[in-house]
């Protein structure tokens, strides 16, 4: 069994509120993982040879430990990616701090193009201060921003375009779209956020080439390529503008919680499949855990074929058919290979 990537949730509190967000089911609250956890952990994902980890949250730079971690993961030979708002790096004392014991590389979430569209998407009223911390990002540790789509741009006309253009404006050189999915709040499916996906669809290609006049955009899919434009597929593809197919599909990402449990995916955080130091405590006992019988079959459910149209699809191996999350919602009959 090959493990490729690595996420470690460090906290669950952010300084924003969008109603998207995973986190919202925790209601961004919730213990710190310790740095002695954190390091512990890091040294389990370094005996599967795992030499990148993506360190997430709630948002990752409200995390006291951080610097301490950066440093030793260097030390280690771990490449660390931080997966931040950018809210913090307004603050002159952070973002210098930050310079001395950074991540080697950083991936910035954008919520809106505008004071009034960041307002509704995350309850605050700080834009110029998103505004400062993204001009530092672009100019020291990174040139594309990512956005997560969900019904806060569906409805608005100009909302994807604005979001380009205030990248641009801001020095960002590319965009990256991913889709909203279900989360979960007290173990009940949410989608209040989700956008039907034929109507995701019609929203990014009428916004696509407007967009493409500020940035160069590119997507993480986990819609089904059938429901897109063949050409628009194609030429993602060509360009290497398309991301496909998660790690769940794949089998291959270690998840771990801020207690050290582990779950298939970040949207299932209340859903754990085992825990440090109960199930597994080095990387020679993890590679059991996750090749044993029950997780095997767990893996097996959650990839299954969503619908039987997906079984002679030339491009199933590619997109999965989609993230499996959709279909706690969705249909799958009435979305797949429907244009």
């Amino acid at each position: 069994m090959k493990l490729g990537g690595s996420w470690l949730t460090v906290n669950r509190r952010c300084n924003l509120r969008c109603g998207w967000c995973y986190s919202e089911g925790s209601k961004f609250v919730g213990n710190d993982m310790s740095l002695d956890l954190a390091i512990t952990l890091t040294k389990l994902l370094k005996d599967l040879s795992i030499k990148r980890i993506i360190v997430i949250g709630g948002e990752p730079t409200l995390w006291k430990p951080l610097f301490q971690y950066n440093d030793f993961c260097r030390k280690e030979g771990m490449n660390t990616v931080l997966i931040t708002n950018g809210l913090r790096f307004a603050s002159d004392r952070f973002f210098e701090q930050y310079q001395e014991h950074p991540c080697e590389s950083l991936g910035l979430s954008m919520k809106g193009g505008t004071p009034e569209e960041y307002l509704a998407a995350t309850k605050l009223r700080n834009f110029n201060l998103i505004k400062k911390s993204f001009v530092r990002i672009s100019e020291n540790f990174n040139k594309f921003v990512n956005v997560t789509f969900n019904s806060f741009y569906a409805d608005s006309p100009s909302s994807l375009i604005d979001m380009a253009k205030f990248a641009s404006d801001c020095g960002f050189k590319g965009m990256k779209f991913e889709f909203c999915t279900t989360t979960f709040v007290d173990g009940k499916r949410v989608a209040k956020y989700m956008v039907h996906p034929h109507k995701t669809v019609a929203k990014i290609m009428e916004s696509l080439l407007g967009m493409r006049k500020y940035l160069e955009v590119r997507f993480e899919m986990n819609l089904p390529f059938c429901i897109w434009p063949k050409e628009f597929i194609d030429e993602s593809k060509e360009k290497g503008l398309l991301i496909s197919a998660c790690h769940v599909m794949r089998n291959e990402g270690v998840i771990l919680d801020t207690d050290g449990r582990t779950m298939v995916c970040n949207a299932l955080f209340d859903y754990p499949i085992g825990k440090y130091g109960v199930d597994f405590k080095d990387g020679a006992s993890y590679l059991a855990f996750r090749q044993s019988e029950t997780i095997n079959s767990y893996y097996d459910k959650i990839i299954s074929l969503p619908t039987k149209k997906c079984l002679d699809c030339s491009m199933y191996r590619e997109c999965g058919g989609g993230c499996p999350l959709l279909w706690f919602i969705f249909n799958p009959n009435d979305i797949i290979g429907v244009r």
